[in-house]
């Protein structure tokens, strides 16, 4: 079994926000030097040792997509959410 890297999941989620049509960076500085928050944008929270798919929202909130757990739970869930959207087209 090959170890998942951060490198894996960080491919993974660009891959699955390019298949959604999300924006691919979570969060842009604009011109008066404050970030803003870009709604839909999928990446992923750490806590604890696990890891969690999570939705940016309008107002810089999340929504999260499973529980927290290891790097290959949260690669096979990106991977099945990549699935889901190649078989709903």
């Amino acid at each position: 079994m090959t170890r998942i890297t951060d490198r894996d999941i960080e491919q993974g989620l660009q891959r699955l926000n390019e298949a959604a049509g999300r924006p691919l960076e979570t969060y842009v500085e604009d011109d008066a030097g404050q970030f803003q928050a870009q709604d839909g944008n999928f990446h992923y929270s750490a806590a604890y040792g696990g890891y969690q798919l999570t939705e940016m929202g309008i107002s810089g909130g999340t929504r999260s997509y499973g529980g927290f757990g290891s790097k290959r739970e949260l690669l096979t869930r990106i991977n099945a959410m990549i699935d889901g959207l190649g078989a709903a087209r």
